[in-house]
């Protein structure tokens, strides 16, 4: 087993009858358990994540939500198509810059399609050209939608009280008084 995988520990049915205060036992990456532990790590919506077919979507989905951290109707993000390819290696394997740029418009329009949806209308698109017409770079200008501004807002709200050192309140409903 490697350094960085997570040790778990299981409870069979007859080990858990002979001692009901059996627990399980989780050991995660020294890295994975202080974000944890310290609060340090940023929530966003998996479930839409892991929904995405496409993995440039969900990649830039995770990008989107650990860096559009003042999202805003008000404030639009932009992403460069460079910046895109350079991070992602998700691209590498097109030999056309038209092909790739296709490959990264469909991806921001199943972020725009899923739901709840993470954009609230297609991105704007510049493309940059050289030199006959050759694709230089494109600026991609993204709006939020109401869904995707809520989360934003949600986790910055949970990680600023984690930072002041406060409880976290639970919205789940379980083990909520009248």
């Amino acid at each position: 087993m490697s350094k960085a995988a997570t040790l778990f520990a299981a409870i069979s049915k007859s080990r858990l009858a002979e001692d009901p205060e059996a627990k399980w036992f989780a050991d995660f990456h020294p890295f994975a358990s202080r974000a944890l532990d310290e609060l340090t790590y940023r929530q966003f919506n998996y479930a839409r994540l892991m929904g995405h077919k496409n993995q440039l979507a969900r990649w830039l989905n995770k990008v989107l939500s650990l860096k559009y951290l003042n999202a805003s109707f008000l404030h639009p993000f932009e992403i460069r198509f460079s910046t895109i390819t350079r991070d992602s290696g998700l691209l590498n394997g097109y030999a056309v810059v038209r092909l790739a740029v296709a490959a990264v418009d469909s991806a921001f329009a199943e972020l725009h399609n899923c739901r709840p949806p993470l954009l609230g209308c297609p991105p704007e698109k510049k493309v940059v050209q050289g030199a006959r017409g050759k694709i230089v770079d494109v600026v991609y200008t993204i709006r939020p939608s109401r869904e995707f501004v809520t989360e934003v807002k949600a986790a910055s709200k949970r990680q600023s009280l984690a930072e002041d050192g406060r409880q976290l309140v639970d919205n789940s409903g379980a083990g909520q008084g009248g």
